[in-house]
């Protein structure tokens, strides 16, 4: 099997999952990566909210 993500400028080959607990941990790891990108954004929005306010 071969799988390819694309996360953002990053292009991550996965050459072979072996089962499918790999294929389950393979994915919350993708799931993860996404939610601290969108916590990353979100915090950078908050700091800019409040330089502006001050």
């Amino acid at each position: 099997m071969l799988f390819f993500v694309c996360y953002g400028y990053l292009a991550l080959v996965v050459r072979y999952i072996a089962n499918a607990t790999d294929m389950k941990n393979v994915t919350k790891a993708m799931i993860y990566l996404e939610g601290l990108k969108a916590l990353k954004y979100s915090m950078q929005f908050v700091q800019e909210e409040n330089s502006f306010r001050y």
